[in-house]
């Protein structure tokens, strides 16, 4: 709660930006699980707090009157035994993004840009995109590569602009 709320204020409003865009990460979907290692000083964030600190922080903007762009959480390569866990809570938060933005007036737009950086992943449902394309991982599973980033880029412009005619 006070993670987003600092965010918003502090560097979010004291910019005076006009519009916030938020892209839900991986490294928020990765702290979920011990696969990282566990400990004393482990941080881990629970799906429950992701959707109240996401809701806190789009009730933060709208107070604000600050508009809003949310994307999904992107698709990543892992070998992990844990990887269709960790890629079933992302459709989750991916669904909970769609189901928030829809409920508050000043998100602009929802954008998943899986299709333009995704491919299909065997061990995920029909239709995923749960793993990154062929060619645009740079080895380590998580980053892009130029062209990956280009891709992105294309995706978001394209949502976007899909979006901002729809409405």
């Amino acid at each position: 709660d006070c993670y987003y709320r600092a965010f918003v204020v502090m560097d979010g409003l004291r910019a005076k930006p006009a519009t916030l865009f938020v892209q839900a990460g991986l490294n928020d979907l990765g702290q979920t699980t011990n696969r990282f290692g566990a400990g004393p000083n482990r941080w881990v964030l629970s799906k429950s707090n992701y959707f109240h600190w996401m809701t806190n922080l789009l009730v933060v903007a709208q107070t604000n009157n600050l508009p809003v762009i949310l994307t999904h959480i992107w698709p990543y390569h892992s070998g992990a035994v844990s990887y269709p866990e960790i890629m079933t809570n992302r459709d989750d938060w991916n669904s909970y993004m769609d189901a928030v933005g829809a409920a508050y007036t000043n998100v602009l737009a929802v954008l998943d840009v899986g299709s333009y950086i995704g491919q299909y992943a065997p061990l995920g449902p029909p239709g995923n995109y749960w793993d990154q394309k062929t060619g645009l991982d740079p080895g380590d599973g998580v980053h892009w590569t130029t062209t990956g980033y280009s891709n992105m880029a294309w995706g978001i412009y394209t949502e976007l602009a899909s979006a901002i005619r729809a409405t």
